[in-house]
C-alpha cells in the first residue's frame, strides 16, 4: 500500500491558511452577533427613554397625553428632563391634553399663553369628567420657547396640558375620576 504523503510544508500552510479563515468567519459572525446584540438593547433602551420606562428621563417634546411624571429638572424657566413614572406610582403631575399650534413665526409669549389659558381649560372636563371649577385639581402647562419654536431641526410648537394636586403627589391617574 502506497499513498501519497504530504509534504510538511503544503500540510502546515493549509492548515494554516484554512485555520485563520475559520477563525476570522468565527470572528466575524461573533462580532455581528455581539453588535446585533448591543443594538436590539440599545433600542430597548431607546424605546425606555421615549415613553419613560425604568425611571428613564424624557424631554417636553415627548410628552403624551395620560404620561404621569414627578418635578422636572429645569434651568430658570426652562424645563430640560421630564422624569416620567407610571402613573400608578406617587407623581406630581399628569399629562391631559397636548394642543399644537399653527405653523409660522413665532407669535409671542402673550398669544401663547393665552392660546394655553383657553384650550387648556376646555380639554380640562374631558380628561377629569368634572369641570375645572368644581375640581379639587390644578392646571399647568408647558409652551414652547421662542428658541424651541424657532429651532429649524426639530421645531416644538405643542403646549402641554398638565394637571397638579395642590395637596400633594398624585397616585394612580385622574382620567374620568371627577376630582
Amino acid at each position: 500500500m502506497s499513498a501519497e504523503v504530504p509534504t510538511p510544508e503544503k500540510t502546515s500552510v493549509a492548515k494554516v491558511a484554512g485555520g485563520i479563515v475559520a477563525r476570522l468567519g468565527m470572528r466575524v459572525v461573533g462580532t455581528v452577533v455581539v453588535l446585533a446584540v448591543i443594538a436590539a438593547a440599545g433600542g430597548v433602551y431607546w424605546l425606555g427613554y421615549k415613553v419613560g420606562f425604568w425611571g428613564m428621563t424624557a424631554g417636553v417634546q415627548t410628552l403624551s397625553v395620560g404620561e404621569c411624571f414627578t418635578e422636572p429638572k429645569s434651568t430658570g424657566s426652562t424645563v430640560s428632563d421630564i422624569p416620567k413614572v407610571p402613573c400608578g406610582q406617587p407623581h406630581d403631575y399628569e399629562v391631559f391634553a397636548n394642543i399644537d399650534m399653527p405653523a409660522g413665526p413665532w407669535p409671542g409669549d402673550k398669544v401663547i399663553s393665552d392660546t394655553a389659558d383657553e384650550k387648556c381649560y376646555e380639554a380640562f372636563e374631558g380628561y377629569v369628567g368634572i369641570s375645572y371649577d368644581d375640581s379639587s385639581l390644578d392646571i399647568v402647562y408647558y409652551v414652547p420657547s421662542m428658541s424651541g419654536w424657532n429651532n429649524s431641526k426639530n421645531p416644538d410648537r405643542t403646549i402641554n396640558c398638565i394637571i397638579e394636586d395642590p395637596k400633594g403627589q398624585m397616585t394612580g391617574s385622574v382620567k374620568d375620576s371627577k376630582r
